[in-house]
């Protein structure tokens, strides 16, 4: 799968970081030695994945700059799509600003996660479309939540459809070329309908009946998704464990 391309989505305007992204995006926030872009960046690199779309808005001028003048730009072809009203959309709408892309499979990433590169890694190993989740830390709050049924995704949602969660849907997302067109109608459907304001992940479960998507299970692998200063600081108290995860250490929720 070393022709993959990987869409980021840093369109957003991440305000619960307060006076952090007041002025960067999201994902230049440093989080111990990096930025959170790098630890996304340097995954895809570890898994062989050198092209990348990133979706800009929010202080792009930043991220672009930071990209084009970092050594990401000599090691990736890494392309810019502009969300003009990222001020007044979410997710969906970024990604169908960049739908072009997208056609022929792709793995899917919002660029306030932080994870583990073998996850990726166990993601495409599959070669079929499927999503990292964690079945042991059910409870948080804020994560998508999924059931499974034969070995399949078969369900997403934040609210009561899934009182009784078998996971929380985490990413890296893949979806294979078969399946992405299907995910594309449905895109295109919310766009067009005037709904520019919903999550993808919500959308991923519109398709879920159609395509067999496979559960990667993250069985102990570091990840974080960055909403809150906790966040930041959860991170960084277990930095250190989680450089050591890179040697196959596990670390617990």
């Amino acid at each position: 799968m070393s022709n993959i391309k990987a869409i980021i989505l840093a369109a957003g305007q991440g305000t619960r970081l307060n006076d952090l992204t007041r002025e960067i995006p999201k994902c230049l926030v440093r989080i111990g030695q990096k930025k959170i872009i790098d630890y996304q960046l340097d995954a895809l690199i570890e898994n062989n994945i050198r092209d990348v779309v990133i979706v800009v808005g929010h202080k792009k001028e930043k991220l672009i700059s930071y990209i084009i003048n970092s050594n990401y730009s000599n090691l990736m072809n890494i392309s810019f799509v502009d969300n003009e009203i990222y001020s007044r959309t979410n997710s969906c709408y970024s990604l169908w600003v960049a739908k072009d892309h997208i056609k022929d499979g792709y793995v899917h990433l919002n660029s306030d996660l932080i994870f583990h590169p073998g996850l990726l890694k166990d993601l495409l190993r599959q070669n079929s479309s499927g999503m990292v989740v964690d079945h042991v830390r059910t409870n948080e709050d804020d994560m998508v939540k999924g059931k499974i049924k034969n070995n399949c995704i078969v369900k997403i949602s934040k609210t009561a459809d899934v009182d009784n969660p078998d996971c929380i849907i985490v990413g890296p997302v893949y979806f294979s070329k078969s399946d992405v067109s299907y995910f594309i109608d449905e895109l295109n459907k919310e766009i067009n309908n005037g709904d520019i304001t919903n999550a993808c992940y919500l959308l991923f479960d519109k398709i879920l009946d159609r395509i067999n998507c496979k559960p990667v299970f993250a069985n102990g692998l570091f990840w974080k998704e960055i909403d809150t200063l906790n966040d930041i600081n959860y991170v960084e108290k277990i930095y250190e464990i989680f450089l050591k995860t890179h040697n196959g250490a596990k670390v617990e929720p």
